[in-house]
């Protein structure tokens, strides 16, 4: 896949990006505007992102349902329905909300709405503690469902007031503050209160397909609803229920993975019922563009998880689920998995496009906890398994790592060490990774790796490796913070 695009959420959009508010999925979304807007209005995409938890409790998800975002003034709605959203990922990548077409003139603010808000963190303080769900203790992985405190904040600070010019297509990122969401002095008595603030996107440089580059989303998992060849684009559902995406594609799009079921690499190999992995250019006045399709499956589910513990014996392995499609049952955004492997487990990376510096994903001992992985149950949830809930697997597919902390040493013109926060590192005993760079990175909010200094804080994303030495993260993504 493209890793030198940013990775968004589509579960209602984005997700990879966001979701249905009856799922407890992250990825939903409504068709995005293909044609430009009436000349007296502009099209505005909306996007989302966050900054990271760093207080000794890891958060390692955390969901919460937008139920409303309104434009101010005039209550113009920004998203059709509510979403549910997975917010941990965005802190390195994008959620795509929606696209909606806004009349010319000035705006004062935006005021977004959130409910449900749910946590599944690993709990680093050394010490346990009484929750609503139960006693956690210390070094124990636990959910928990914080009390809202406020649902709502308008946003109002820069960039508003926002002018809207009629014809041009602006690009509003919302910048979610989770560590500033929480209030309370431990987990235990933490409430929510959500914190925001927005800036303008800028258009990349060049131009795709279908007019200017908003953003850029990668690995966006979903299931294929519908294919129309003479138009050249298909729909997508990301959580079961959920309205659907309408993908665009052209003679430039790649296709990977049909050659697997004996079918060509093209777009006539599409069908409903396909699982499949898209990366997508936003463009113009809403218009969602296929860089690439990737099957992952003819048929059935795959859960995207974090992995969060291993059997000694190599047996199994522990994810915390990040991802669904479709919806599984009995499965929700932030629940522990345990996946079972089968005898001949298959393992592979899905980055074949990158330099991947002789590092290699091929078996039970190249498995780290922190790594992101893809698997598809052999069927529903076993029975009689107990805590956590099980499904037998045979095939565990590498995909993006992402993670916050600070550059500690620089090595190279190309690398660097990095010290993550994110507390599952330190308890399987890695307090630093060494991070790669390639001309396949992409940097947000700094130039480049010249630009980066000893004790500046990043998030990263891409596939992560053992190492020899250290483990080692291949930067598809940097953000400076």
């Amino acid at each position: 896949m493209r890793m030198s695009r940013t990775f968004a959420l589509l579960l209602a959009s984005g997700a990879w990006i966001l979701a249905g508010c009856n799922s407890g999925s992250n990825m939903a979304s409504n068709p995005p505007v293909s044609s430009p807007p009436p000349a007296a209005t502009a099209a505005l995409n909306v996007s989302m992102r966050d900054m990271p938890m760093m207080n000794g409790f890891d958060i390692l998800a955390f969901r919460a349902t937008v139920t409303g975002a309104v434009l101010q003034p005039g209550n113009i709605p920004v998203i059709a329905s509510p979403m549910t959203i997975e917010m941990t990922q965005l802190q390195s990548m994008s959620a795509y909300l929606n696209t909606i077409s806004v009349p010319a003139g000035n705006y004062t603010g935006m005021t977004i709405t959130f409910a449900n808000p749910q946590m599944t963190f690993l709990n680093g303080t050394g010490v346990g503690g009484m929750m609503s769900g139960g006693y956690c203790s210390a070094g124990q992985i636990c959910q928990y469902a914080p009390a809202t405190l406020t649902a709502s904040q308008t946003i109002s600070g820069a960039p508003f007031p926002l002018s809207v010019q009629a014809g041009t297509p602006l690009g509003l990122m919302m910048d979610f503050d989770l560590s500033g969401s929480f209030q309370g002095t431990t987990v235990w008595n933490m409430g929510f209160s959500p914190m925001m603030s927005s800036f303008l996107q800028q258009p990349f440089g060049s131009s795709g397909a279908f007019g200017q580059m908003f953003d850029q989303m990668n690995e966006v998992p979903g299931v294929v609803t519908s294919v129309d060849s003479a138009s050249q684009q298909f729909t997508m559902q990301f959580v079961e229920g959920a309205p659907t995406l309408t993908i665009h594609v052209d003679d430039k799009t790649v296709y990977d993975g049909f050659d697997s079921i004996g079918k060509a690499n093209s777009f006539s190999s599409l069908v409903p019922g396909q699982i499949v992995v898209v990366d997508l250019d936003l463009e113009g006045a809403g218009t969602l563009y296929a860089g690439e399709v990737e099957l992952e499956n003819n048929s059935g589910n795959e859960l995207y998880g974090m992995l969060v513990g291993l059997d000694s014996a190599g047996g199994w392995c522990d994810f915390v689920v990040m991802n669904e499609a479709p919806d599984f049952s009995g499965v929700l955004i932030g629940d522990v998995v345990r996946a079972s492997l089968q005898p001949g487990t298959n393992f592979d990376v899905n980055f074949q496009d990158m330099p991947m510096g002789g590092f290699n994903f091929g078996g039970y001992s190249d498995l780290m906890l922190g790594q992101m992985m893809q698997f598809a149950p052999l069927s529903g949830l076993t029975s009689g398994s107990g805590t956590p809930p099980q499904v037998n697997v045979n095939h565990l597919r590498l995909m993006s790592t992402w993670a916050t902390g600070t550059i500690s040493q620089t090595l190279s013109s190309t690398d660097f060490m990095f010290t993550p926060t994110s507390g599952i590192f330190p308890a399987a005993g890695i307090h630093s990774l060494h991070v790669s760079t390639s001309a396949q990175t992409r940097f947000d909010n700094v130039s480049g790796l010249g630009g980066l200094n000893v004790g500046d804080t990043v998030s990263l994303r891409g596939p992560m490796f053992t190492g020899t030495t250290n483990p080692m993260l291949m930067a598809g993504y940097i953000l400076k913070r």
